[in-house]
């Protein structure tokens, strides 16, 4: 009697133990979700103000607004990126991974290990990680596809502001250079501008055309640039460092302008 007891006690002592030990994993695995949110938010914040993905997850922390992210607990987390440029512009493939409860993947296994191919996460092809993380992946290519559609926007409104007073070309900058066919300046230089992008503010007249920051600089601070073609006819144009083709050249964005004079 005293040895069924026992070996009762015994069983049950193993059974309070495992759902002891299945509770203390559950609590780990909800929290390890929830870093992998935090760290994943901070990743899209991070490319849709860069246009490039952090490279590591120090970085990541560094950043403005990402202090929180240090108290994390970087053993079991991982930030990783990969230049691509398999759709016809360069962009940054990105990964965030979270090594789950008891997991003993080195950081390489989890970017060399595919479960759906042979290649590497910093090759093309399509890529997931193992089983034993939790992870999230995310590119570039919307916010790079998103950049050049406002530039291009832009672009156009700056033209219909050139021209927008006199229907003629602006053609004297503010420091009475005047401009002939196959000039090129860039606007910050044409309305006297001797600030930085970040620190740009207020109105600009460009030979009577009044211009505002957004004409001067393209959205991820590029300097617009403007060059005259004929006495009726200009371009202005960005060629972005962010937006690059596989060769590794500046995609050419540009808005014509053509005024009624000859």
């Amino acid at each position: 009697m005293f040895i069924v007891f026992f070996g009762f006690i015994s069983t049950l002592g193993m059974t309070i133990q495992y759902r002891v030990e299945t509770r203390v994993s559950d609590l780990y695995e909800q929290s390890f979700q929830s870093e992998l949110i935090e760290v994943s938010r901070a990743v899209e914040r991070y490319i849709s103000n860069e246009y490039i993905a952090p490279v590591t997850l120090l970085e990541l922390a560094d950043y403005t607004g990402n202090a929180p992210l240090k108290s994390l607990n970087i053993d079991r987390i991982g930030v990783a990126s990969s230049r691509q440029d398999d759709v016809g512009i360069v962009y940054s493939k990105a990964l965030v991974w979270h090594k789950r409860f008891d997991s003993n993947y080195a950081d390489d296994d989890v970017l060399d290990n595919n479960q759906i191919g042979t290649s590497a996460f910093s090759e093309q092809g399509d890529y997931k990680p193992p089983k034993d993380v939790y992870w999230y992946q995310t590119t570039s290519i919307s916010t790079l596809s998103n950049l050049r559609t406002r530039i291009y926007k832009s672009l156009d409104e700056t033209v219909q502001r050139l021209v927008y007073s006199s229907n003629s070309l602006p053609l004297t900058t503010s420091a009475g250079q005047n401009l002939a066919p196959d000039d090129t300046i860039s606007l910050v230089d044409a309305v006297g501008y001797v600030g930085s992008f970040p620190m740009c503010s207020g109105v600009f007249e460009f030979d009577g055309a009044a211009l505002t920051c957004s004409d001067l600089y393209a959205l991820d601070g590029t300097p617009v640039m403007y060059q005259v073609l004929s006495d009726s006819q200009a371009a202005v144009y960005v060629e972005s460092a962010n937006i690059k083709d596989s060769a590794g050249d500046s995609f050419l964005i540009f808005s014509h302008i053509m005024t009624k004079a000859d």
